[in-house]
């Protein structure tokens, strides 16, 4: 029959392998078990093999059904068609309350709740190792005592020596001199006197003691901080001038930088006096009746004149010498400088603005002095006419954040622009 088929393979491999499945009803799982004495029973029992059935084990591993194969000659489909047979015959079985025997090494049963379980036969050794070895009875051990006779000790009196000695009176005159007297005697015992013992000296554990520091020394080194940051502060920090102060002030080990501006280029500080032609040279080259005139204030720049009233120039300008009439408040043409666009930068981002300046050149000084400290300086944007000036830029405010504290130690300071 197919189902004996089965118990007979199951019987026979679960000995030499620790996990069996029939696919579609669950697994025997195998654990070994050390040699352990009874003593109820009073004996010793051999290393066995301990079984467990674990219904969640439902998948085919394909042991079962090549053992059916090769032990049976068939092919392995075949081999797969008999375990599903044979699973439902089982399970047919489970629900009329009977229970499957496999072989002689226990039982699979269905309880009153519907799950699945398997009973041991404990009397069957299915572990290989224990082959031919069976319980062992353990006789109790019979446990003579010896005693052995005492030696007699003999005890023999011990005579003691009493020494007396005898003040002698001081005389003027001595003849002879007195002897001590020792007197024997062998009935009494020998008394020891022990010596007295000294008071025992209690030293204490160096553990216990305490070094303390004076109080008014406690109180007196608070107020070195404070004494010194009272004359650090005003005479090496611009707390005075700005009325603001940074964590960096407070460090004196970090020389903080000192900022360094250009001043701002118009036409009149690029040019000398000594540069300027005089009025009364152009004058003179001036023909009669002219009213108007381009004064050249440089090889590049021009300044209209307007000359007012009746000048004698232009009568005579050889003879006499006009004065002209200039306006007080010529137009200046200033020259347009070219400078270099700022690279835009992408929104989303964290920067700590350094510095905001008018003038590109104090901008581009103070990214030069921020690089030489090994941080990503650039002109970020010109907002409302001022170029601003970032440190660094970030993905994320706490990185950002994080990168200001290191960058205070290092003298630059500045706030979080989110761009």
């Amino acid at each position: 029959m197919e189902k004996d088929l089965i118990i007979k393979y199951l019987e026979k491999e679960i000995r030499f392998h620790d996990c069996l499945i029939i696919p579609g009803l669950g697994g025997f799982i195998g654990s070994y078990e050390s040699a352990y004495f009874d003593q109820a029973q009073g004996k010793y029992f051999p290393p066995s093999k301990a079984l467990i059935f674990n219904t969640n084990l439902q998948n085919n591993d394909g042991l079962l059904a090549n053992f059916i194969k090769d032990g049976e000659g068939i092919s392995y489909v075949s081999a797969l068609t008999i375990i599903e047979n044979t699973v439902a015959v089982w399970q047919k079985s489970f629900e009329e309350g009977q229970r499957i025997e496999i072989g002689d090494f226990g039982y699979i049963y269905k309880t009153r709740l519907g799950h699945i379980q398997f009973y041991q036969n404990k009397a069957i050794n299915l572990y290989p190792g224990s082959f031919g070895l069976t319980a062992v009875t353990a006789t109790g051990a019979k446990i003579t005592e010896v005693i052995t006779p005492k030696e007699k000790v003999v005890e023999f009196p011990v005579s003691k020596a009493i020494v007396t000695e005898k003040q002698i009176p001081v005389k003027e005159s001595i003849t002879e001199k007195e002897v001590p007297v020792i007197n024997l005697s062998t009935a009494e015992k020998i008394e020891e006197e022990l010596p007295e013992t000294s008071e025992e000296k209690i030293i204490e554990h160096p553990a216990t003691r305490r070094f303390r520091i004076p109080r008014k020394y406690v109180i007196a080194a608070s107020f070195i901080p404070f004494m010194f940051y009272s004359w650090w502060i005003p005479a090496k920090t611009d707390f005075l001038k700005t009325g603001k102060i940074q964590v960096s002030d407070f460090n004196p080990f970090v020389t903080p930088s000192t900022a360094q501006y250009a001043p701002r280029r118009t036409f009149l500080t690029d040019h000398k006096e000594e540069d300027f032609t005089p009025v009364e040279e152009h004058l003179k080259m001036l023909s009669p009746g002219t009213k108007t005139f381009s004064y050249q204030f440089d090889e590049d720049c021009y300044i209209p004149v307007k000359l007012e009233g009746d000048s004698p120039l232009l009568e005579n300008s050889s003879e006499n010498e006009v004065e002209p009439v200039v306006n007080k408040n010529p137009e200046v043409i200033e020259d347009k400088v070219d400078e270099t666009p700022v690279q835009p930068v992408s929104k989303g981002s964290y920067h700590i603005i350094a510095g905001c300046f008018g003038e590109k050149g104090n901008a581009d000084n103070l990214v030069a002095s921020i690089k030489a400290k090994g941080y990503d300086a650039q002109i970020l944007d010109q907002h409302k006419g001022l170029y601003r000036v970032s440190a660094s830029g970030f993905a994320t405010k706490s990185a950002a954040l994080e990168s200001r504290s290191k960058m205070k130690n290092d003298g630059i300071s500045g706030w979080i622009l989110k761009y």
